[in-house]
């Protein structure tokens, strides 16, 4: 084999591992599968996960994604080796991640690589994950721009973090945060605690459920759009046979200047 067919067979192999993470990041799993020879396996032993043929990888990929709240994989190529129409290699991964059941962190593996040669080009026939290091401590930040995947098809689910109460820490955070916009908030344990300390029509009460607490508007306005919307739509259609729709929004920044709102923001979640 000549030195421009080595070099080109290790800047097809580099394009194969980009192309992996390029369809983890798109949830593109038809795609990921598709990377991997008939008899090709991913092998991750620390989830424990081993996947064997591209449909497994397909099926087995697809419900991995569906337990993510968001996810982000970044890889840099590592050594390669060819010899003839096989190859092993290796990529360094560098991921940051938080499930819908609550895990998240920031980890970095290795991926320990096999390839072989076919009529389409080069492709996995054995990924083997392997952890290095792995941070679970509760990440700071959020996806503030996240939008559904492009050609993605079928409803956005429902998502823990728009169902699942917030913790203590960030209702306290969320109470400062609208006591320095003026509003009067406390923080109770629940819905009766709320209505013992609802007042005349004089005053602006909001009770709010701790499920609904989220990092900024855009995401508020995804939550409705994406969670609130279809559960209301349903009830509305079971009582009154038909949908309903966002028709108003009404977005307030601190309470009106001659008087103060007050939040009742509960630790329970309630409504929807």
């Amino acid at each position: 084999m000549n030195d421009f067919q080595a070099v080109a067979d290790r800047v097809e192999i580099t394009a194969l591992q980009a192309e992996f993470t390029d369809a983890v990041m798109m949830r593109d799993r038809a795609r990921l599968a598709a990377l991997f020879t008939p008899d090709g396996v991913l092998r991750m032993p620390d989830v424990p996960i081993e996947l064997t043929g591209p449909e497994q990888i397909r099926v087995g990929g697809e419900k991995l994604q569906e337990q993510w709240d968001f996810f982000i994989q970044n890889t840099h190529p590592g050594t390669i080796t060819v010899d003839g129409d096989t190859a092993t290699g290796r990529a360094h991964v560098h991921e940051i991640a938080r499930l819908k059941n609550g895990f998240q962190g920031l980890n970095y593996a290795v991926y320990h690589d096999r390839y072989r040669r076919t009529a389409d080009g080069w492709r996995f026939t054995e990924r083997v994950y392997e952890t290095r290091y792995l941070d679970t401590s509760p990440l700071t930040g959020s996806a503030p721009n996240a939008s559904p995947v492009p050609n993605a098809s079928g409803p956005v689910p429902h998502t823990a973090s728009f169902t699942d109460p917030a913790p203590a820490g960030r209702l306290e955070r969320t109470a400062a945060a609208l006591a320095a916009n003026g509003f009067t908030v406390e923080v109770l344990d629940d819905a009766a605690a709320a209505r013992a300390q609802v007042g005349g029509a004089a005053l602006a009460i909001w009770v709010v459920g701790a499920q609904k607490v989220v990092p900024d508007l855009p995401a508020a306005l995804r939550r409705l759009e994406r969670h609130v919307l279809p559960l209301e739509s349903e009830r509305a259609l079971a009582a009154y046979g038909r949908p309903s729709a966002v028709n108003q929004l009404l977005v307030l920044n601190a309470p009106a200047r001659l008087a103060r709102g007050t939040v009742l923001l509960l630790r329970e979640a309630i409504g929807f």
